[in-house]
């Protein structure tokens, strides 16, 4: 009996659930995984936003099926990012299904849900040590205390754009490749 509790806890812990990918401005050292990186706009009337953080659900393509369990990519709400980035991440292909508006503890959606959610249609291919740029737009915009759109909007445009912003960071450091949707079909 002293042993049960233990493994149950152990059970309990692991599941099925993956714990998500929080995104940074940021890229750590190349190790062999790969990375994505998605382009934001977030515009906030006051200092409360009804997100507190944004996530983007992304299934693992295995043969011609999906990965039973998302890949969760998080984002906390920050008005003056343009964009975030997501490292750590299995090289493979990837289809992301789902994106969410995650609300306040205390808040509700549609009457009963945590988050309001878009469904999205998007794949990306994850290589080693390479940033994969994403033509998808994270657009949120706050028109009053109590109304807010959220969106996300894909445009070849948008990974360009990203690419020219990472061009003049100092955020990738040496050892990763940066791709975009154009050039992986090249």
């Amino acid at each position: 009996m002293k042993h049960f509790l233990p493994m149950a806890l152990v059970a309990s812990l692991t599941g099925c659930m993956t714990l998500p990918h929080n995104a940074s401005n940021t890229l750590s050292a190349p190790h062999g995984d790969g990375a994505i990186g998605i382009t934001t706009k977030i515009i906030k009337v006051g200092s409360v936003y009804p997100c507190d953080t944004f996530s983007i659900l992304m299934y693992e393509k295995i043969g011609d099926e999906l990965a039973q369990e998302p890949e969760t990519l998080r984002m906390t709400v920050y008005e003056d990012l343009e964009y975030v980035l997501f490292d750590n991440i299995k090289p493979g292909s990837y289809v992301v299904k789902e994106a969410r508006c995650n609300v306040p503890r205390g808040i509700v959606v549609d009457g009963y849900k945590r988050y309001h959610s878009i469904e999205m249609s998007s794949e990306y291919m994850v290589k080693p040590n390479t940033l994969t740029l994403t033509d998808d737009l994270i657009f949120a915009a706050q028109e009053t205390e109590k109304d807010f759109y959220f969106t996300v909007e894909s445009s070849e445009e948008v990974s360009i754009y990203l690419e020219g912003l990472l061009a003049v960071s100092d955020t990738i450091g040496e050892g990763w490749n940066i791709e975009t949707p154009k050039s992986q079909q090249l």
